[in-house]
């Protein structure tokens, strides 16, 4: 019976070790981002609390955003890295989720967020969860100033419609 136990070990050890050196290494880099109760850069160092479960929230929707993820799969070709055939019809949604598995963002219970990026290459893991730190601040910019431009076309109207109705008195 022992003996029956001893070889079934060993032979499950024998397996183990040959199936893990097929195994491809990768590497995992992660980057932490506190977000921040407000955008502006003034209120920021004024007032420098770390956001809630809301800001949590919407930081992690900017880093899962297709404008992120098209940055960072064009920025280091990950079509080429994945080897990705795309001449088939369904080629972008393999790399989505090919993406989806390897660059993960989530919200810890400190109210920060993780990224954790994995590939082949140590220095290629690192540099993407930099990139995407870098992208996010962009992206958290440009949304900003898309909202100001929102909030004066509709201040702009308004005032012109009310002008004209005093004009027209």
């Amino acid at each position: 019976k022992i003996r029956i136990i001893l070889v079934v070990v060993f032979i499950s050890c024998a397996v183990t070790s040959i199936v893990t050196f097929f195994i491809p290494r990768q590497f995992t880099s992660t980057a932490i981002i506190f977000p921040t109760e407000t955008n502006a850069i003034e209120d920021a160092i004024r007032n420098p609390q770390f956001g809630y479960d809301v800001e949590a929230d919407r930081l992690i929707q900017l880093l899962e955003s297709r404008n992120i993820r098209d940055s960072v799969i064009r920025k280091f070709n990950l079509v080429k890295y994945y080897e990705i055939d795309t001449t088939k019809s369904d080629w972008y949604e393999y790399l989505r989720k090919k993406y989806g598995r390897d660059f993960t963002c989530t919200k810890t219970i400190f109210m920060s967020v993780v990224i954790s990026a994995r590939t082949k290459d140590p220095k290629m893991s690192a540099n993407i969860a930099n990139t995407i730190i870098t992208l996010v601040n962009h992206e958290r910019e440009r949304l900003l100033k898309q909202n100001l431009y929102n909030a004066l076309d509709a201040l702009q109207k308004e005032y012109y419609s009310i002008k004209y109705d005093l004009d027209s008195l």
